[in-house]
């Protein structure tokens, strides 16, 4: 299906056949979906299951696991063949937030010994309030009764009150979660059945989510970090911004650039009831002002 052209400067497919990885169209599958993100192509014959594409969201951070064999799992709902392997996630001491939790850690050792920036770490799913994290080792096996640190507090695993294997979550406990996660933005009823969700519009925000961080969001180490701004044409609209402009004398633009004339002109503007216009060089200078004082995006 294509749009009309008249509408767009070129023809524009609204519905398009899934590309395998190989870019062959994947034509007459199968689908399971549990959120926009989190979904599997596969066909069924003679009672086997192919998986033909799948998503690895918010489970491609934890090591050691097959995508297909997950989705199988999920489509199955045969997750005891995960229960004896513990859920653990690879990150690296990229910024000194993550690397100040090692401090105790690198008491008393010699530098060659010490975790440095960018050394790769070993790290659990949060369980019991605690986050367990231990130096990279590539053998995982036996890893829930080796000593660790709580991330969150750098409290070692020999003062906290429970044995070090209480704090690590299996794959099967993961990712059983991960199947029964409910998406935001749906609502859900008693049987578990999403319902679209809807919503009252009083504010548009313009959001982006922080790139350095995704690390962290995805191993659920911080909450989901999102750069807030506010679009220059909106901020000259604003009831808030016109009456800042107002309030400003000669002396509080100076160091900005702003003229004593190209303030006043700007301010005249505003009581006549004229519109603004972002890109000259005056409100661009107090645009990016505002920004920086009252809205602290800088």
């Amino acid at each position: 299906m294509e749009m009309d052209e008249r509408k767009y400067s070129s023809p524009v497919e609204v519905f398009k056949i899934e590309e395998a990885d190989n870019h062959k169209q994947l034509d007459n599958v199968l689908f399971y979906g549990i959120s926009a993100k989190r979904y599997c192509l596969y066909d069924i014959n003679g009672g086997n299951i192919t998986i033909r594409k799948y998503s690895t969201h918010g489970f491609g951070n934890l090591k050691d696991i097959n995508g297909e064999d997950v989705w199988k799992a999920i489509l199955t709902n045969g997750f005891s063949k995960f229960k004896e392997q513990i859920a653990i996630s690879q990150i690296t001491t990229s910024k000194p937030s993550i690397l100040q939790r090692f401090r105790r850690m690198n008491s008393n050792k010699p530098y060659e010994k010490q975790i440095k920036p960018f050394n790769f770490m070993l790290i659990g799913s949060e369980k019991n309030g605690v986050i367990p994290c231990l130096p990279y080792d590539k053998d995982l096996r036996g890893i829930q009764y080796k000593p660790f640190i709580d991330y969150k507090t750098d409290t070692p695993s020999s003062n906290l009150p429970l044995p070090s294997y209480e704090y690590w979550h299996t794959l099967q406990d993961v990712l059983t979660s991960y199947v029964r996660h409910n998406d935001n933005k749906f609502d859900y009823d008693n049987e578990g059945i999403a319902h679209r969700k809807h919503i009252n519009v009083n504010k548009i925000r313009y959001i982006g989510k922080e790139s350095n961080n995704l690390e962290d969001n995805l191993t659920g180490l911080e909450d989901p970090d999102y750069l807030e701004y506010i679009k220059d044409h909106e901020i000259v609209k604003s009831n808030e911004f016109t009456e800042w402009i107002l309030s400003l004398k000669p002396k509080d633009v100076k160091d900005k650039g702003i003229s004593k004339k190209g303030l006043e002109r700007t301010q005249v503007k505003i009581k006549l009831k004229k519109p603004l216009n972002p890109k000259t060089k005056t409100v661009k200078l107090l645009i990016n002002m505002y920004k920086e004082v009252v809205l602290h995006e800088n």
